[in-house]
């Protein structure tokens, strides 16, 4: 082939390469009018990231991002966004949030984030589900979490609780009352522990080996990385380029860890009749039989636990994989995070933990030095306090929410096609001064039964609301105030040198993630 043709398939290529730039660039500018067309206020975007150039990037969370949109547009009801060449509308009126998270869920039920358990069997669970899949499934594991279940699974969270507080015991004894420690760590080990055990029937023993592997693999799925980031944007907005390329949720080796561990733990409890106090117990109930037992004789069977009934679906394993990944995942990172900033932020409040210690004394003198569960639903102040912890930093602080058909969007006269995607900045109206006194500061006594019942219920929302509020709350709870509890009770937190006063997060992660991490001075309490 001699020069000339060379060169005249280059230039035709050059040429090939600058048609199909244009094209995609007219196609994108086409469809960043989305908004225009429909007369409804956006943000402004940018060919070809749309609004989040910096989290596309790996520059600002996508909360953060999420976050300035809100502040931008305050004065709005709703805002239309872009991610790249998806149109979103971001939702700021608390009224029609609650419309969309109750009144109207029937057509708002699905989050918008992608799932396909034919190649990806971990992403088929419930915090990813919509439409009647979700529905089906959420029915089946509601009674996994009943206060009869919770109550069955108290013992194996208390036996890893009194490992952490050996573990405490005995670095105060080492530093002679005194030591500092990574708290963020600490209790995320702590957790994994407890989920391993609960979820799983396995001691992790992560408190006393901080490389095991299920803390390897836990840490791993939260790493601030740009894998790990582009995989989290990729399930909530880009669903097609997953299905395309046979994408998974999480890489290979944890999915493969998982599945793995599910489908040992189930054949070995089969295969010799093994009954524990935990959730596979429960899931394996529901594979066998299609339901759960009821806590007690005064309660009734719902239509989803009738084994006569002819609609019985039972569990299939791959289905139990996925509800145990994600067990563990809200388990150990939303319980972890909530526990570390509540410590934290009393770390900062010395005279509210004075006042939390007093209320942990007291409980725990009633029942002779033990947590029992009775224990930790006396803790009234506690729950106040862990409360505004949590409106600091929502577990995850923004939500998402998908249109089932195309109809209007209540309260409005906008029309939102089908499939459009709804985005509820949970942390912007968490620390929104137009409900909240002077939001920056932490003030425990916002959730007084008084000042709640004085606010827009809609204002606080840190488990979302609604038929999808999380079907874990009142467990992640209770392993958050047995932790608070038997740290308070040994020790006085206080911020270790160098710790800084406001947390910095980490621009990659989804979740609230501190830079710095959150390391405290322990010291033992006379």
């Amino acid at each position: 082939m001699d020069t000339g043709m060379l060169t005249t398939m280059a230039a035709w290529a050059a040429v090939a390469l600058l048609v199909a730039c244009l094209g995609l660039y007219a196609f994108l500018r086409r469809s960043l009018t989305y908004w225009r067309r429909r007369k409804v206020a956006f943000a402004p975007p940018s060919v070809p990231f749309g609004n989040y150039a910096d989290t596309i990037l790996g520059k600002k969370s996508l909360a953060m991002v999420v976050h300035d949109i809100y502040e931008t547009h305050r004065d709005q009801r709703y805002v239309g966004t872009y991610f790249m060449a998806m149109p979103m509308l971001q939702l700021h009126d608390v009224d029609i949030i609650r419309q969309v998270f109750i009144k109207e869920f029937q057509d708002f039920n699905g989050r918008g984030m992608h799932y396909d358990p034919s190649y990806d069997p971990l992403s088929g669970h419930l915090f990813q589900l919509s439409g009647p899949i979700w529905k089906n499934m959420r029915v089946k594991l509601s009674p996994t979490f009943t206060t009869g279940k919770i109550k069955y699974m108290f013992s194996t969270i208390g036996d890893c609780n009194d490992n952490l507080c050996e573990h405490i015991d005995a670095n105060l004894a080492e530093g002679r009352g005194v030591y500092t420690e990574d708290i963020r760590d600490l209790v995320a080990r702590l957790f994994t522990d407890v989920i391993s055990s609960v979820a799983f029937g396995i001691e992790s023993n992560s408190l006393k080996n901080p490389d095991s592997e299920f803390r390897r693999m836990g840490a791993r799925i939260f790493e601030p990385c740009l894998d790990v980031n582009l995989r989290h944007l990729l399930i909530f907005f880009g669903g097609g380029i997953m299905k395309t390329f046979s994408i998974r949720s999480v890489p290979a080796h944890i999915h493969d860890f998982f599945t793995r561990i599910v489908d040992e733990m189930v054949d070995h409890r089969e295969k010799n009749n093994v009954e524990r106090a935990d959730m596979l117990n429960l899931l394996i109930k529901l594979k066998n039989d299609g339901f759960v037992p009821v806590d007690g004789p005064g309660e009734e069977r719902s239509d989803s636990q009738d084994s006569s009934s002819k609609q019985v679906q039972k569990l299939e394993k791959h289905q139990i994989a996925a509800q145990v990944f994600v067990f563990f995942l809200a388990g150990f990172e939303t319980t972890s995070t909530t526990t570390s900033f509540t410590l934290y932020e009393l770390a900062k409040n010395p005279e509210i933990q004075t006042k939390l210690q007093q209320e942990v004394d007291a409980v725990l003198q009633k029942c002779n030095g033990k947590l029992t569960y009775e224990a930790t639903q006396d803790m009234h102040y506690m729950d106040m306090v862990i409360q505004e912890t949590l409106r600091h930093y929502p577990p995850v602080p923004f939500l998402t929410r998908q249109a089932m058909v195309k109809r209007q969007l209540p309260l409005t006269d906008v029309v939102l096609d089908k499939g459009m995607r709804l985005m509820i900045p949970v942390w912007s109206i968490h620390m929104d001064p137009e409900y909240w006194e002077d939001p920056t500061r932490y003030d425990p006594t916002r959730f007084s039964e008084e000042a709640k019942s004085a606010r827009h219920p809609g204002v606080y929302m840190p488990f979302g609301d609604g038929p999808r509020i999380c079907l874990g709350m009142r467990l992640g709870l209770l392993q958050v105030k047995m932790a608070v509890a038997s740290v308070l009770s040994r020790a006085t937190v206080t911020l270790a040198p160098g710790m800084p006063r406001q947390p910095r997060f980490s621009p990659r992660c989804v979740l609230p993630s501190p830079i710095d991490g959150i390391t405290l001075t322990l010291t033992a309490r006379s």
